[in-house]
């Protein structure tokens, strides 16, 4: 199935350029919002595109393995998910692909999480090989045409994941 270019410069308005998810995916797959209110402005103007948002609160994450559960409930992983980060990475690639946790009727896939500063504090390894996992697997997904957001909800900076910034928006 071919799929119609998000972004053609051949077709797109002037106002198009100031399209939220233009503005987010031109310069990384993954953006902090220092607060709820931030996080809960950017994922209303997402799915206002058609975007389909996945939202979990990262916040009640204890470890990695409440970080993996939730993953897997809320994007429909197989039932195969080896629940550690290479399989993580596995997975995703077939969520950039469509083949779960996706919907290609959709614009593309957000992944918002909620309080997810206070799950980098208690997990900072794993928060940061998320992000870093979710930045290259959505980098594949948008070669393929889906275009992939993970949005976080903290006020802390963090080290750049998939060769790009964790940019504050906005």
């Amino acid at each position: 199935m071919a799929r119609t270019l998000l972004f053609d410069a051949s077709t797109m308005p002037p106002e198009g350029w100031d399209r939220l998810d233009w503005l987010l995916l031109r310069e990384s797959h993954v953006h902090r919002c220092d607060d709820g209110a931030t996080l809960d402005r950017a994922v209303a103007k997402l799915e206002r595109l058609d975007y389909r948002v996945v939202r979990l609160a990262a916040g009640s994450w204890l470890d990695g393995a409440d970080m993996h559960a939730a993953l897997a409930a809320a994007l429909d992983f197989p039932a195969y998910y080896g629940r550690n980060l290479d399989a993580l990475n596995d997975v995703l690639w077939d969520v950039a692909a469509y083949g779960y946790g996706s919907d290609p009727a959709a614009t593309g896939t957000v992944l918002a999480l909620d309080g997810f500063e206070a799950f980098a504090v208690r997990e900072p390894v794993v928060s940061e090989a998320l992000l870093d996992i979710f930045a290259n697997r959505a980098r594949t997904a948008l070669v393929m045409g889906h275009p992939m957001l993970c949005l976080v909800e903290a006020g802390m900076s963090f080290l750049p994941v998939g060769a790009t910034p964790v940019l504050r928006w906005p």
